[in-house]
């Protein structure tokens, strides 16, 4: 679990269970592998990227995406805070990206009163609040903050910090925001929390 390899594989005429006939390792992730919190963070990073892809789908961004995220988690970087920089990146790979630089009902400025609505995929303006009751408060730092991630290259996101208040209201709102459009449960959030006890 959680090493890059090289594999030749052959796909199943029936069912899903391929013939693997070489297998090489490439990276071993020994400092993941070596914290029950970074493999705990790392088992969630490979369970979601499940729940959102397809098996023998290529996509060359996405592997890129996890092999970095891994590479960034055993260093030095919290592997919470590597959590919510894949959660981003993966969100903008896919097309899901919540809007946060205009209204996602109206498309007109949001302004201060603006509230995060997982229903409407982004941020809502004042005018809007009344098409989902249950959008809630997001401060500019938690916005900003999503959308410095989106920008950046991963290679300039090693060192980058957050407060405390916007880490707290950024891990829930991706919370919502990816439960929403996955649609199930991940076992692993279960055993993040017990982990983080």
């Amino acid at each position: 679990m959680l090493s890059c390899d090289d594999i030749v594989f052959y796909e199943p005429k029936k069912g899903d269970v391929s013939t693997v006939s070489q297998c090489d390792l490439k990276e071993f992730f020994g400092r993941i592998r070596g914290s029950l919190d970074r493999l705990a963070y790392g088992a969630y990073i490979a369970e979601l990227l499940d729940s959102v892809t397809n098996l023998y789908d290529p996509n060359v961004e996405v592997f890129e995406l996890l092999l970095n995220s891994l590479r960034l988690m055993n260093g030095e970087s919290s592997p919470r805070r590597v959590a919510r920089i894949f959660e981003i990146k993966l969100l903008h790979l896919l097309g899901l990206m919540p809007t946060l630089e205009f209204c996602a009902t109206c498309g007109s400025k949001t302004g201060d009163s603006a509230k995060f609505s997982v229903r409407h995929g982004g941020l809502i303006c004042k005018s809007c609040l009344g098409s989902d009751p249950n959008a809630r408060p997001m401060m500019a730092g938690t916005a900003k903050f999503i959308e410095h991630i989106r920008k950046f290259p991963f290679e300039k996101l090693e060192r980058v910090k957050v407060a405390e208040a916007v880490g707290r209201e950024l891990e829930a709102a991706l919370r919502s925001f990816l439960d929403y459009h996955i649609e199930r449960r991940l076992k692993t959030l279960d055993f993040l929390k017990e982990v983080e006890r």
